[in-house]
């Protein structure tokens, strides 16, 4: 069964470094990791996660993605 990560962020900076390496700790790891952010500083949101991976042993897609705010709208458009 494959599957992707969908996360909606906006303005969570300190989180992403313990969620996402949780994520990509899972016995069974997802096709790809999609982080739609509607963060004010989408830059440093795309730095932190670039950080994140590179540290990461896991070969795996990640794809971000800049969006209007709200969690339905981000929802929708990571699908």
């Amino acid at each position: 069964m494959e599957f992707d990560i969908v996360i909606a962020t906006r303005n969570r900076q300190r989180v992403l470094p313990l969620s996402i390496p949780l994520m990509l700790s899972q016995n069974r790891l997802p096709q790809c990791l999609i982080v739609v952010d509607s963060s004010d500083n989408h830059s440093e949101v795309v730095k932190i996660l670039d950080k994140i991976v590179s540290k990461s042993s896991v070969n795996i897609d990640m794809q971000i993605v800049q969006s209007n705010a709200g969690s339905s709208l981000q929802r929708n458009v990571g699908l």
